[in-house]
């Protein structure tokens, strides 16, 4: 049930970038670094599967990609792909092509996303044109036909979930709200960029699922997620079974569900970009303290005005 929020609408961070993933808190992740063997990609990595995808990265020239699943109906369903679908995102930061070239590439290459399991992908160049505004981005969907050309006049703040782009959860829209004002808050205040971050953090916190009165009810629960930017740890069908799970080879699956990791992405009027994650469960232990990684580097040729 994972959620981004973008916005274009700050005059001195003219893009800025909040993520949640929302996944199983034992699925095997490495945390976001430059991993590359040219040390070009930074990204956080998918351990559970051999592709080793990601679901957020951005290489040092300013590609920048997003990948949220399109939920199929229960949360089983959802994890069914026979094609990592993490593996579109290291594919697009890793081409030359620009991102048009791309898309018409991994379509012919993949056969329309054939034995991919449902997503949306948020993808581009990260280009600062005139009037001081970012380049539009692309969103596709293998639930969807063709794709959507964002961060135009119409489009300068977004969101996307587990739904079509063109159809929101109720979370995308209360994190527009949430993200229109922190943007307003932050101008009329005149917040650094740190002050920005945190508030940011806020807003990827927001959650209106009380676990308290119904800490089992994982199915009851999966109901609500679509209305909830931040899911509290949750209990699954599969708690207590960690040690059977292990013994089957299973590593995707685990006791807790919820929000795991938080990702900002914030890029000012120069080109400088700072990347935050911040991983707030790594296993099923409940008591293990958050990691907050940081990464800052200028993005060459950033205007093209």
């Amino acid at each position: 049930m994972c959620i981004l929020l973008s916005s274009c609408e700050h005059p001195d961070y003219p893009f800025v970038l909040l993520s949640n993933r929302d996944e199983y808190f034992a699925r095997p992740t490495a945390l976001a670094d430059f991993y590359s063997e040219n040390r070009e990609i930074l990204a956080p990595f998918d351990l559970a599967r051999s592709e080793h995808g990601t679901w957020i990265g951005v290489n040092r020239h300013g590609r920048l990609c997003v990948l949220v699943n399109y939920r199929e109906g229960s949360a089983e369903n959802d994890a069914l792909s026979l094609i990592s679908r993490g593996s579109l995102p290291i594919s697009f930061l890793n081409s030359s092509l620009n991102p048009r070239e791309w898309e018409a590439h991994v379509r012919e290459v993949s056969k329309e996303f054939k034995n991919v399991g449902g997503f949306s992908l948020l993808f581009g160049d990260l280009r600062l044109g005139a009037g001081g505004v970012i380049e539009p981005f692309n969103i596709i969907s293998n639930r969807a036909q063709g794709s959507v050309e964002v961060f135009k006049p119409e489009t300068r703040m977004i969101g996307l979930s587990n739904s079509l782009f063109t159809q929101p959860w109720p979370k995308v829209q209360k994190g527009k709200v949430l993200l229109d004002k922190l943007i307003s808050d932050s101008l009329q205040n005149n917040w650094s960029q740190d002050e920005l971050i945190t508030r940011g953090f806020e807003v990827l916190s927001t959650t209106e699922i009380d676990t308290t009165k119904k800490p089992d009810s994982y199915l009851e629960l999966f109901k609500e997620m679509p209305s909830s930017i931040f899911i509290p740890p949750i209990k699954t069908p599969h708690f207590g079974m960690e040690e059977e799970l292990k013994k089957q080879g299973i590593t995707s699956m685990g006791g807790y569900y919820g929000t795991r990791t938080q990702t900002i992405i914030v890029v000012d009027r120069s080109g400088n970009l700072k990347y935050i994650e911040k991983t707030l469960h790594s296993s099923d232990n409940l008591n293990e303290e958050p990691t907050i990684r940081t990464y800052a580097f200028k993005i060459p040729d950033y205007y093209k005005g």
